[in-house]
């Protein structure tokens, strides 16, 4: 996968390319529409557009590596999605499991110690868990 400050410096240089390209076309075109016999100039027109032709072929090339690159990337927020889910599933079990215990009158107070460690472990858990999700969103958005 690549780094989009590889995509960003690709882009100024097919720009910059792009803009060397160009004008030597528009110079070199009526020359050779105009003296079709003079063979230099009939080069040099050809010899532009495959410089074109080539530029042209880096942005499909580029454009496929941005795709394969946006692919991947969807199925790494798939997967952390199908995981934060998951932990919202579980976090809200464990609170309504607390919420019984809590308001049960006849609850030792052992067990309501060891569910309140349990919630707060699994609470810790998504708090880390969430922490790190921002960081690599911040990583990942801090490039883009």
């Amino acid at each position: 996968m690549e780094s989009p400050e590889y995509f960003i410096e690709k882009h100024k240089e097919i720009v910059q390319r792009y803009s060397i390209i160009i004008p030597e076309i528009v110079k070199s075109y009526p020359k050779y529409k105009s003296t079709p016999e003079f063979n230099a100039y009939e080069e040099k027109y050809e010899r532009n557009i495959s410089n074109l032709h080539n530029l042209q072929e880096e942005i499909f090339s580029i454009q496929t590596k941005i795709d394969k690159n946006n692919n991947h990337l969807q199925k790494d927020i798939t997967t952390i999605d199908d995981i934060l889910y998951d932990l919202e599933k579980k976090n809200k079990v464990l609170q309504k499991k607390l919420d019984s215990i809590v308001n049960s009158d006849d609850a030792a107070g052992g067990r309501l110690t060891d569910s309140k460690l349990l919630y707060n472990q699994k609470l810790t858990e998504n708090l880390i868990f969430g922490i790190v999700i921002s960081y690599l969103m911040y990583k990942y958005f801090k490039h883009s």
